[in-house]
């Protein structure tokens, strides 16, 4: 169960509450992953392993360095920072890299090829980082090989790699000559989902050249490595080992990438179609399932079908004809709207053809919405790391924006805290108007201290609710950025589960007053439970009764809610300091369930005064204050 407690007196910040859009202009990329006391989940593309009827045609695994080990001739770099290109057994250092994130390959006891950026980038004499780093460019380039007999290939190899600030630009890729490398006409992108500022680990890739060798001569093949920061972009490291030129399955068509929503920063005037990972109930809408699909085989696929399944009942195929070898397609279904059905809900994706595939591995996958009665979460619910600063103490603000499609109230902001964070640290939360430029304050919960038995080991998701002491009301079609709010001096780690596509999840640097995205999913949640403030300890014998809101009650109302496990008699008074019967507040047969009832205080005097909930098996009475 979610810890929950009611928070007092509002901190009332300033900030225009216009509801004007403004372009979808990026922000500036925030270039450290901060303390991660983790590693993030690791990104796998589809299965690399040989099968039968598979040829390696060449092989690298830089046993002997860059001299090769193939018996044809040694590997060469090239480019204006070719030379950054070295054979190791060290992990990259740098500003932004560590040598304990080196790469997890087959043979990395016997040595890998590393583009190590960072570490040129930084001045380590005085261990400060260059101010405009250099966008390095340079090649690892293969010896010559002759693939005649094999027109369809892949290269597989293992990589590591981390960047930042492309926006969705490619840095990173396979090229092709086929005239022994007077011209590169092919590149191929390898950085294949792997997003800014996140260093996912080792992944296996196979990228299919056989487009490239198509129609061209075999006997004077060259393949390389190519880093290319010409765009101004910043890379801090790339690990290269265990390459293999091997020969396509003759049918082998695969699922590249599966999802329930599509989203596309530089076309998208919201963030409806961004992944969540629970919906409320009152946020059910038609989320647009899509599979990117791929021949990887070396002959055509007909009559190519994408299936698509759900376990609550939606059932839809698409036809996508022949598919030539190394040919891209992408499949997208009729809106699927997942039933209000609390729980798990996961969809199925198969891919079929008239040819029997010689791979089927790769030929399903799956993904899951949970639907719940409030809680509306991007994030995946495990802790898997921590996110701050730098772990200085310093102030800032991390959260993420979310699409309301049904106007709702919003009643608090539930985050997870990092096991390795200090405590007896004050936050809070607050609600941003994402659809405005500077994200102004909508609305701001009071400070909360934060707890040793509210932090979140890794693996679980123990999350804290801030509470709203005036519940804000939410309106349709509108975007909104619900934040944790650090004030400095202490160093807490916000949780951080899954990845978020650029842009959507952001990070406040209070120092330079600056807004960044970030790439790892953080822990922060809407509530839209009217009964979160009535915690364990407001309920006896099933009978809740939270504490009034706001409180001080300045205004013309505030606000009580109180909850019965089942159907009651209820009576609720309302008295001044002395025991005078001031109102009756309820009187009546009352259903199973969470009600609340709106108090007038225009008419009471400034003062304390005391309600009390009395039902068939219980009596609970709490304090509210009414200034002026």
């Amino acid at each position: 169960m979610n810890r929950v407690y009611s928070l007092a007196a509002l901190l009332l910040i300033g900030g225009s509450l216009s509801a004007q859009r403004v372009a979808n202009a990026p922000l500036r990329t925030f270039n450290k992953v901060g303390a991660l006391d983790a590693a993030l989940p690791q990104h796998h593309s589809a299965s690399n392993s040989l099968r039968d009827g598979q040829d390696i045609v060449f092989s690298e695994d830089f046993a002997n360095g860059f001299d090769g080990n193939n018996g044809i001739g040694p590997w060469t770099t090239a480019g204006a920072n070719g030379n950054i290109w070295t054979y190791t057994h060290l992990g990259p250092i740098g500003a932004y890299s560590q040598r304990s994130q080196i790469i997890a390959s087959a043979t990395v006891g016997n040595g890998f090829a590393i583009f190590n950026s960072d570490s040129a980038n930084t001045n380590w004499a005085d261990t400060t980082i260059v101010a405009s780093p250099i966008p390095f460019v340079g090649s690892l380039v293969s010896p010559i090989m002759d693939l005649t007999g094999y027109p369809a290939v892949t290269v597989n190899f293992a990589q590591r790699m981390r960047y930042c600030c492309s926006n969705d630009t490619p840095g990173h890729f396979v090229e092709v000559s086929t005239d022994g490398g007077t011209t590169w006409p092919n590149r191929y992108p390898t950085e294949n989902g792997i997003l800014d500022n996140a260093d996912p680990g080792t992944v296996n890739m196979s990228v299919n050249i056989a487009g490239a060798l198509a129609g061209q001569p075999l006997d004077n093949v060259q393949i390389r490595f190519t880093q290319d920061g010409a765009n101004g972009i910043s890379h801090y490291h790339w690990q290269i080992d265990d390459i293999a030129i091997v020969s396509l399955d003759a049918n082998d068509m695969k699922i590249t990438n599966a999802a329930e929503s599509i989203w596309n920063f530089n076309t998208a005037y919201t963030f409806d179609s961004i992944p969540y990972s629970i919906f409320p109930i009152s946020q059910l809408r038609g989320r647009a399932l899509n599979m990117a699909v791929f021949n990887n085989g070396s002959s055509p696929s007909t009559n190519v079908q994408a299936h698509f399944t759900t376990t609550d009942g939606y059932d839809q195929t698409v036809d996508l004809g022949t598919i030539a070898p190394g040919v891209n397609d992408t499949a997208f279904a009729p809106l699927w709207t997942p039933t209000a059905s609390i729980g798990d809900h996961t969809v199925y994706f198969s891919l079929t053809s008239d040819e029997t595939d010689d791979n089927t591995a790769n030929n399903y996958d799956t993904a899951m919405v949970q639907v719940s009665d409030f809680i509306y979460a991007r994030d995946l619910g495990a802790r898997t790391g921590g996110y701050n600063d730098n772990d200085q103490g310093d102030a800032f603000r991390l959260g993420n924006k979310f699409y309301i499609a049904n106007a709702v109230t919003l009643y608090g902001i539930d985050v997870a805290f990092s096991s390795v964070s200090a405590t007896d640290v004050e936050l809070n939360a607050q609600l941003l108007d994402a659809g405005v430029s500077g994200y102004p304050p909508l609305a701001e919960t009071a400070y909360h201290t934060l707890l040793p038995n509210e932090l979140s080991p890794l693996g679980t998701g123990n999350f804290v609710s801030f509470i709203f002491d005036q519940p804000v009301d939410l309106a349709a079609g509108s975007d909104y950025l619900a934040v944790v709010q650090h004030f400095g001096g202490a160093n807490v780690l916000i949780g951080v589960s899954g990845t978020s596509p650029a842009q959507t999840s952001n990070f406040y640097r209070a120092s330079n007053s600056t807004w960044y995205y970030v790439t790892s999913t953080p822990m922060v949640r809407m509530n839209f439970n009217s009964n979160i403030g009535i915690g364990e300890g407001n309920t006896h014998n099933g009978v809740g009764l939270g504490q009034n809101y706001p409180n001080p009650a300045n205004g013309g109302s505030t606000r009580i809610d109180f909850s019965l496990d089942q159907a009651a008699p209820v009576t609720m008074e309302l008295r001044d300091i002395s025991g005078k019967l001031v109102q009756t507040l309820v009187n009546g047969t009352m259903a199973q369930g969470v009600h609340h009832v709106d108090v007038n205080t225009a008419n009471l005097g400034a003062g304390v005064y005391f309600y009390t909930l009395t039902t068939g098996k219980n009596t609970s009475t709490k304090r509210m204050t009414v200034v002026r």
